[in-house]
């Protein structure tokens, strides 16, 4: 309605041969304030790559607003060579916080060549409900510990430019913030230890990193200031630095593979070895074995096609493939106990359906979600069930550990044996260790799971030590 009331106020003044400038003007003043305020709800209804470029437009028109907001609310000002601080207390910004943050400018500036800005760059401490944290010579940071990033990001804003592959972005600023290289790389190897790490370059393109969850993301960006903390000490950051002002996705990988001399996925894959034997304090011939490692590797491959995943790397983490795992949907009731009772204990393939009978609607299903990452999810509303079963087949009787990890509340049996219930809050790689015993041939596993929104869990079946436990293999009941 704003947009066809400005173009008709501006025919009107054509028409009546008015003064047509204060037509334009007029035209020029309801057409922005339309921009504002319709753009929004536009955004609501597209997809979230264009709903994200709708954001950074809305974000950008409506800075003066923000920024006059913004002072209202942070009254206290200070100013120092190259900044103008607006903060909500005095003691917010200290004379020794703003040299810190004038000697990270200076650096990084020197680094990327970045000139003097012409203006000072103003610094809103703390600022809420802000969607960016640059922005056309403004930063808007809801903490002071994140200041030290986005000068990072103004530098490349005043000097090398922008990229459209968030992991270097985000990398680089992380990477530069003036924290120790050390802490950078220990921050990355915890995050990989839990298994949950999402593969970088799986979200180099757009959509994929703006389909992430919060979650995720933020993984993602504390894992990327890793890796590009590991390519400018490994190599330089001149060559670094050339990979940004490249107007597309496709630019950049061609650029870095000739400047690397590989892809994104090789280099992550050399970074993840390099934080496996520098950061895990293991002896060099037992740190690529960690299962973190082969886990996250398998990711990489997987993510991009699961038929090019080597089936030994299943064996060697004792882990099933996600196809291998025969999954029901989410049920309730009685009648989600009654499958607990039925299929907690069929000793053979023959046996398992043999009990389809018993139930009513009972439809098993090989798993296949988006990507093979190892971790069997479900979606599911509160008071509700899912279920998971394989075969572990082992060639004899053995011991081992069972090691389990789940996001919602799970059951575990074995051999019709109730061996764990457990909770948590998020599927971590070998939380839970339980001592088993398998059976020559085939033990029945059977997992019921429940949560809201969403559960996952993660196993695997290891020898005592934690090593690979040989001559056991896994098999699905509803066959190839």
């Amino acid at each position: 309605m704003g947009l066809a009331g400005s173009f008709f106020l501006l025919i009107w003044d054509i028409i009546r041969r008015d003064d047509l400038g204060i037509g334009i003007i007029t035209f020029g003043i309801i057409f922005y304030l339309s921009l504002i305020f319709i753009l929004p709800y536009i955004a609501i209804w597209s997809g979230p790559d264009r709903r994200d470029s709708l954001a950074e437009i809305v974000a950008v028109l409506r800075q003066p607003l923000t920024e006059h907001r913004l002072r209202g609310e942070l009254t206290n000002v200070k100013a120092s060579n190259h900044f103008v601080f607006f903060t909500d207390s005095p003691t917010r910004i200290t004379v020794e916080r703003m040299r810190r943050l004038e000697e990270i400018f200076s650096r990084v500036s020197k680094l990327l060549g970045t000139p003097s800005p012409p203006d000072r760059i103003k610094i809103y401490l703390p600022a809420r409900d802000v969607r960016f944290g640059v922005n056309r010579g403004s930063i808007y940071a809801a903490s002071y510990d994140e200041i030290g990033r986005y000068l990072v990001h103004m530098a490349l804003y005043l000097g090398p430019g922008y990229t459209p592959v968030q992991i270097l972005y985000e990398g680089i600023g992380r990477a530069l913030d003036g924290r120790k290289v050390d802490r950078i790389h220990k921050e990355a190897r915890d995050i990989l230890r839990t298994g949950l790490a999402p593969p970088l370059s799986h979200l180099i393109p757009y959509r994929r990193w703006h389909h992430a969850s919060t979650e995720e993301l933020e993984r993602a960006k504390r894992l990327s200031g890793s890796f590009v903390r590991y390519l400018i000490d490994q190599y330089d950051i001149g060559s670094f630095k050339s990979l940004f002002g490249r107007a597309t996705e496709s630019t950049v990988k061609k650029r870095f593979k000739r400047i690397y001399g590989a892809d994104f996925r090789s280099y992550e894959k050399r970074w993840l070895t390099f934080i496996a034997t520098e950061y895990c304090d293991m002896p060099p011939d037992r740190a690529t074995d960690q299962p973190w490692l082969k886990l996250q590797l398998l990711k990489i491959d997987a993510y991009e096609n699961r038929k090019g995943v080597q089936p030994q790397i299943y064996l060697d983490l004792g882990m099933p493939p996600e196809e291998k795992w025969a999954t029901l949907s989410p049920l309730s009731g009685e009648e989600a106990d009654e499958v607990e009772r039925e299929f907690a204990k069929p000793s053979n393939i023959e046996e398992f359906h043999g009990r389809f009978g018993r139930l009513r609607e009972t439809r098993w299903r090989k798993h296949r979600d988006r990507y093979e990452d190892g971790f069997i999810t479900f979606r599911m509303k509160k008071g509700r069930s899912g279920y998971a079963f394989v075969f572990a087949v082992s060639r004899d009787e053995r011991e081992g550990l069972l090691r389990f990890g789940c996001m919602g509340r799970a059951k575990v049996y074995l051999n019709g044996n109730p061996i764990l219930n457990t909770a948590g809050k998020s599927a971590l790689l070998d939380s839970d260790s339980v001592p088993i015993k398998l059976r020559p041939g085939e033990n029945p596993i059977l997992i019921r799971i429940s949560g809201e929104g969403e559960a996952s869990f993660i196993l695997r079946i290891t020898a005592m030590d934690g090593g690979k436990l040989d001559g056991l293999e896994f098999k699905s009941p509803i066959g190839d």
